[in-house]
């Protein structure tokens, strides 16, 4: 994994996050993106994510040469970078892209996240 690198965490299971993950292209340098599965043996990277007080059952994380982002942060990171191709790409990139808008909507995904696990049964990462 080189520096410029951008892991992408999310949950594999989550009926939000897997056709928003499948769908994301970065502008440039498509091929660094590292889409990687939180419930996927990756107990090394939720520890380093707890340590830093982020919780992936809360929220959307990235690492960015060296530094990890988190929530809304996470997702103005995801729209300053990512391509307009395809419908979900284009409204990231043009919603998202501000931080106000990211703080304000991040929170109301969240919660149809978590309104869709407790509908759908699914259990949380541990």
């Amino acid at each position: 994994m080189s520096k410029q690198d951008i892991e992408l965490f999310y949950d594999g299971k989550c009926p939000i996050c897997v056709p928003c993950v499948d769908a994301y292209e970065l502008k440039e340098n498509p091929n660094q993106l590292k889409k990687i599965d939180a419930r996927e043996n990756n107990q090394a990277i939720l520890a380093e994510m707890t340590q830093a007080g982020m919780d992936i059952n809360k929220g959307l994380v990235i690492r960015h040469q060296g530094k990890l982002y988190y929530a809304a942060q996470a997702m103005t990171l995801l729209a300053q970078l990512g391509c307009r191709k395809g419908l979900l790409n284009y409204i990231n990139t043009t919603f998202f892209k501000y931080r106000p808008i990211a703080v304000i909507c991040y929170p109301l995904l969240k919660t149809v996240r978590r309104m869709l696990f407790v509908v759908l049964r699914i259990p949380m990462i541990k």
